[in-house]
């Protein structure tokens, strides 16, 4: 890639650090409760410079939500990467999903700030552009290796891409890692149940 420019530099610097307070704002008092004024003071931007970057508050509370999601699609990337076997490392994509939900800035700006200032169907759409591919992949990987019957694997991951999301709200709210660990939990028994049965071993066959 060509070398950005100085006030290409510049620009990028100007609109990551308004998304940077911008996330600490919307973290700490909410969507309504944040106000411009507050984010370019702390920023040490205009409010000119703000508007030449984002059309309104909405398109930059859409950036900061992208922001948080982009971190999560890594933060679940690097915990599957940690495990070895399809089914493990979408045990362990799933199980981080939920306990990063525990978060407060996440929560607040992402799930209980998103839906309704977004709207479900933008929420929707950027919430599948940063996980479903992986889901996919995820999914695609344990049916090729034998580990589940096979599925369409579009429906698959947008069912539990579904249950993830619901598990997310309803544990968002709770103190410690019980409620996640709980989710995790019922949610890969229900994929356990269409994991593919494991032929029975030579002694359990001669004891029938």
């Amino acid at each position: 890639m060509p070398a950005l420019s100085r006030r290409d530099e510049a620009a990028a610097s100007t609109r990551a650090a308004l998304v940077d307070v911008a996330l600490t704002h919307f973290a700490r008092s909410g969507y309504h409760g944040a106000s411009i004024e507050s984010i370019v003071r702390d920023a040490r931007v205009t409010r000119g410079a703000l508007y030449h970057y984002f059309e309104d508050k909405k398109a930059l509370f859409e950036e900061v939500v992208r922001r948080m999601q982009a971190d999560m699609a890594r933060r679940i990337r690097d915990a599957a990467r940690r495990e070895s076997g399809p089914w493990r490392r979408l045990s362990a994509g799933i199980s981080a999903c939920l306990d990063a939900s525990r978060d407060p800035a996440y929560r607040r700006i992402v799930i209980e700030d998103g839906v309704s200032v977004l709207g479900w169907r933008r929420w929707r759409a950027i919430d599948d552009e940063y996980m479903l591919g992986d889901l996919k992949a995820a999914l695609s990987a344990v049916i090729a290796a034998g580990g589940m019957e096979r599925q369409p694997v579009d429906l698959l991951a947008r069912v539990l891409s579904g249950a993830v999301t619901e598990a997310a709200m309803a544990i968002s709210g709770s103190d410690g890692s019980g409620a996640a660990r709980q989710a995790t939990g019922l949610i890969l028994d229900l994929l356990d149940s269409l994991r593919r049965p494991r032929p029975p071993t030579r002694r359990a066959s001669r004891r029938r």
